[in-house]
């Protein structure tokens, strides 16, 4: 009797910690790397592409949009469309399905017609933007909301 009794304590500690490496590496971990992979997702993809989205953008506004249309301007290296299909296809593992998607239509109108349709465009600048808004609101960052919800950069309200 006085064996089982000294080995309670061992027994106890032992599941303890039996039960702190379980959810250690089937709960904590794997959240751990999602967020990493977030992490990564908005500093190696979508930040970048939102910045070279709102800059061109900025020049329409400053330009006058009737003058210049998303992929028309190649005053500035970072401000063509190549620049962004080198971000994009530089980066894709961090992609989400609905951008690459986007993407290939945007792309693809891009060698098939010497105009861009507006439909493939709109698409193609509101999946970057909700993205890259969903990531930060994941994250915990500041993030705009109206953006999150319609795909609307606030600086394409400005010109319209």
């Amino acid at each position: 009797m006085n064996k089982i009794v000294v080995l309670y304590p061992a027994l106890i500690s032992a599941t303890v910690l039996v039960l702190i490496f379980i959810i250690f590496n089937f709960f904590i971990e794997p959240r751990k790397q999602k967020m990493q992979y977030k992490k990564d997702q908005i500093t190696n993809l979508y930040a970048e592409l939102y910045s070279v989205l709102i800059l061109r953008l900025s020049i329409a506004k400053n330009v006058g949009f009737k003058k210049l249309q998303l992929g028309s301007n190649s005053d500035l290296q970072l401000s063509t469309r190549q620049e962004m299909d080198k971000i994009l296809i530089s980066q894709m593992g961090y992609a989400s399905l609905e951008l690459v998607i986007a993407w290939v239509d945007y792309s693809s109108s891009a060698v098939s017609l010497s105009n861009f349709k507006q439909e493939t465009i709109d698409t193609f600048v509101k999946t970057i933007v909700k993205d890259y808004n969903c990531l930060r609101k994941e994250l915990g960052l500041d993030y705009v909301k109206e953006e999150l919800e319609t795909g609307i950069p606030d600086i394409y309200k400005e010109i319209r």
